[in-house]
């Protein structure tokens, strides 16, 4: 497993891709993570949770791994999102994987002024659009409608 790890891993991205990968590289590292499922009864429920953002494939994509609620509580959520930066189409190709609740998603990500946006489709379930804004560290979940639906600070270092 450490040969796999090893080959997978990076200290960071290639210089000739260093500024286009400014977009997700703040993300290197570990962060607290704050979750809101807003229910059809109008509840809203929260969980606590972690994230971990890694370079890997020779710097050239940012792999990230969510896990929700912190461990070593049993998980509701373990999933992990690869990041590839896509010159052709000056954006992100995003794909995210959550095989314990057979979640599966492909995003295009692209940065708009000071904010990324997301958009894309679940193929498990129903999807709106994520934007990040880089200089709050805040995340706004907007419906299809483009009406927010929640929106938390993130918390840097676990």
């Amino acid at each position: 497993m450490a040969t796999f790890l090893t080959a997978l891993a990076s200290e960071g991205p290639p210089a000739d891709r260093a500024k286009d990968m400014d977009l997700y590289g703040w993300l290197i590292g570990s962060w607290d993570m704050e979750t809101l499922h807003h229910r059809n009864d109008g509840t809203i429920q929260k969980w606590d949770g972690e994230c971990h953002f890694g370079w890997v494939l020779e710097g050239r994509a940012i792999q990230d791994i969510w896990i929700r609620p912190r461990r070593p509580a049993p998980s509701t959520m373990y999933g992990t999102t690869l990041r590839v930066f896509d010159p052709g189409i000056g954006g992100w190709h995003i794909i995210w994987n959550d095989p314990l609740n057979q979640d599966y998603s492909r995003q295009i990500g692209r940065a708009e002024g000071k904010d990324i946006v997301q958009m894309g489709r679940r193929l498990a379930r129903p999807a709106g659009a994520v934007a990040v804004h880089r200089d709050h560290r805040r995340q706004l979940s907007l419906d299809r409608r483009g009406e927010t639906r929640g929106e938390r600070p993130l918390a840097r270092d676990l």
